[in-house]
């Protein structure tokens, strides 16, 4: 007789529970330990693994309240489902299929598993389908080369015995200044709303002003900058974020440094707005960072709703980028 009768969904419907306590070894979980730590504050899963778990996971959640157990009838009070990766011929990837498989390690080998991760991010909003392109991932490589550039040429500025003068005014230094509490506002708000892509976009504008202003700003804007630009691709691109941390002569890892916080008065927008068109014709107008390159703004209009929808279910041929003015997306 079949003993084996229950969906696989059901042996992992309550182990958040003994995530609490993993060493009791009398009882499944301890009830403090359950208590001080959940229920699960996010859940991030492919769509179709998630819906089969959480049915499963929410009924025994709820069994267990009913009988008095746990004190929360819900274990995920949020959920967040990430799109798939589909194969340059737009078909979705399998291991059934080898020839439609991209594999990460090949990737890594050719870029760094740095470029790998924020490419990923960058290249879409978070639940949305994408199809891979092997060449895309050169602006990403390119914003990384950037960041590297912008941080290591004055990077060690103000360190005993590595003082340097500069010509500033005032007016540079706070232009710059303002532009780290705007990006500094602008990616916490993203990461927190999963918007991975709008956050990387704002990071590379960051970086683009940063370039503009090295030779204009005075040494503490600059240290400044830089301290908070470290911090904030740390999530994102966390070996360059290590590496180059460790070249502003600062103590400890990045990866244990507090986030850098903004003020509201100096990060008071500058936005410039974005002609958006679909094979020439009108369909938008969206508002983005003024100091936003061809990247960033092509990345903040795909992230717009009215255009996603507009563009859902169609492959994009190209598109014509003016940054900060106009982006004509042919289909």
């Amino acid at each position: 007789r079949e003993t084996d009768t229950m969906a696989g969904s059901v042996c992992s419907s309550w182990y958040f529970l003994r995530f609490a306590s993993p060493h009791a070894d009398d009882f499944a979980f301890d009830r403090e330990a359950v208590q001080r730590w959940l229920p699960v504050d996010l859940y991030a899963g492919g769509a179709e693994h998630a819906t089969g778990h959480l049915l499963y996971a929410r009924f025994f959640t709820r069994v267990l309240a009913d009988a008095g157990l746990i004190d929360f009838r819900e274990p995920f009070p949020l959920l967040r489902s990430q799109g798939v990766v589909h194969a340059s011929d737009g078909r979705r990837m399998s291991k059934s299929r080898p020839e439609t498989v991209v594999t990460p390690d090949d990737v890594v080998a050719r870029h760094g598993a740095d470029a790998l991760r924020a490419h990923v991010l960058f290249i879409a909003p978070f639940e949305a389908n994408v199809i891979w392109d092997d060449s895309a991932i050169s602006g990403v490589v390119r914003w990384m080369e950037r960041v590297r550039k912008v941080v290591g040429e004055r990077g060690g500025e103000g360190n005993e015995g590595n003082e340097r003068e500069w010509e500033s005014t005032r007016e540079e230094d706070e232009a710059l200044v303002r532009g780290l509490h705007r990006t500094v506002r602008k990616v916490s708000g993203d990461i927190e709303a999963f918007k991975f892509n709008t956050a990387i976009a704002a990071l590379m504008s960051f970086t683009s002003q940063m370039l503009e202003a090295q030779a204009h700003v005075g040494p503490a804007a600059w240290q400044e900058c830089c301290d908070g630009l470290v911090r904030m691709v740390a999530p994102f691109t966390p070996d360059l974020a290590e590496e180059l941390w460790l070249a502003l002569d600062r103590d400890g890892s990045i990866h244990s440094q507090s986030w850098p916080q903004w003020q509201d008065e100096l990060a008071a927008d500058e936005m410039a707005t974005v002609v958006v068109q679909i094979n020439g014709k009108l369909r938008a107008r969206v508002a983005v960072p003024a100091a936003s390159g061809e990247d960033e703004t092509a990345a903040l209009v795909l992230a717009d709703e009215t255009i996603a929808g507009l563009l859902a279910g169609r492959q994009t041929k190209r598109m014509i980028v003016v940054a900060g003015r106009l982006v004509n997306v042919v289909v």
